[in-house]
Order: C-alpha cells, then sequence, then structure tokens
C-alpha cells in the first residue's frame, strides 16, 4: 500500500448516514466491540464530530472521527474495513489524526482485549492513564488513552 494513494475527505455525518451505519456493524464484530444498534444512534454519536472517510485509490478503507470540546481532542471511532485490516492503514489514519490535531491533548477509550489497537496507539505516543468500567452501558470495561 502507497501511503500517497491514501485521500482523506472530511464529510458531514448527516450526509452519509446509512454508510457510516453499515460500516460499524461490518467493523466492529468482536464479542467485546460496542457497534451502533442504528443509523439514528450512529448519527446521534458522531453528531459534534469531524468524520474523515480515507479512501486508498478511490476504494473506501475506512474512517476516524473526533470531537474536541474543553480543549480537548476525544477520538470518538478509528475504523478499518475488514477486508482492509493489518495493512497498515490504521497506523495512517492515527498519524493523520494527530497531525491534524497537532499541540492539542487527545483521548480515547478502546476495549482492553483490543491488543492490536493498544500497541497502535502506543506505537504513536499514546499512554494508558485509566481505566474505565462499564463504560458504553454494556458491561464491559475500556481502557483510557492520551496523548499529549
Amino acid at each position: 500500500m502507497e501511503r500517497q494513494l491514501l485521500k482523506f475527505k472530511k464529510i458531514k455525518p448527516i450526509d452519509y448516514g446509512k454508510l457510516l451505519y453499515e460500516m460499524d456493524i461490518k467493523t466492529f464484530t468482536r464479542e467485546y466491540d460496542y457497534p451502533s444498534p442504528s443509523e439514528a444512534m450512529t448519527l446521534s454519536y458522531l453528531k459534534n464530530c469531524e468524520v474523515y472517510f480515507v479512501y486508498h485509490k478511490n476504494t473506501l478503507v475506512g474512517l476516524f472521527a473526533f470531537e474536541e470540546k474543553d480543549g480537548k481532542v476525544e477520538v470518538k471511532q478509528i475504523a478499518v474495513l475488514p477486508e482492509f485490516q493489518n495493512k497498515g492503514y490504521g497506523k495512517i489514519i492515527v498519524k493523520k489524526l494527530l497531525q491534524i490535531n497537532k499541540g492539542k491533548n487527545i483521548w480515547l477509550v478502546t476495549h482492553p482485549k483490543n491488543i492490536i489497537a493498544i500497541v497502535l496507539y502506543l506505537k504513536n505516543g499514546f499512554n494508558i492513564t485509566g481505566w474505565k468500567d462499564d463504560y458504553y452501558g454494556d458491561g464491559q470495561p475500556r481502557m483510557i488513552l492520551q496523548y499529549n
């Protein structure tokens, strides 16, 4: 995969609700994932976010979304469609996210079983700063990671 062939397109979630929901349910399929139960919930979750689609050679491979409030940036979602996982897209997405938010305090949550994501975040300068039980109300714990 050639990095220069990746394109990032900022979108308005309201214009892509169905596609965002479809990507969510295709990507978050592990027993500890928390996929959206509906298109309306997806749009509600991403309502105040900056959302970027990620394309490789005009093929949609993933997305990332973040929300800035109170001087901090919360990463709400990083998703790489299953057929494009383990090819380096996640690494490039994280680097682009950090570039866009350079100099800002950035944080996110992930499930402690999501080892691949945790390693990716740690390799890119995030630190584990906390733990939250039942973060999404699904009975599952989440790790809090921070970049600053």
